[in-house]
């Protein structure tokens, strides 16, 4: 599975984006995080980046599975 690590490396990183992008809004709405335009900024910023990387990857190995599928 070589030529899906790419589309795997981009899966995980997107995921941990998002969960991070959502894990900092989180710390913000609790107030243990201060109420800031940059911080809040940031957390949209990874929270789309991580789904757009996340969906990329997925995609990307779905598109491998269905031309290695039409293959064999």
């Amino acid at each position: 599975m070589p030529e899906s690590l790419k589309e795997l490396v981009e899966l995980v990183i997107g995921f941990l984006m998002l969960i991070s992008g959502w894990m900092l809004s989180f710390l913000i709405v609790l107030e243990i995080l201060p109420k800031n335009f940059i911080l809040t900024l940031l957390a949209y910023a990874l929270s789309l980046m991580g789904l757009a990387l996340a969906l990329h990857g997925f995609t990307g190995i779905l598109i491998l599975r269905i031309k290695r599928g039409k293959k064999g």
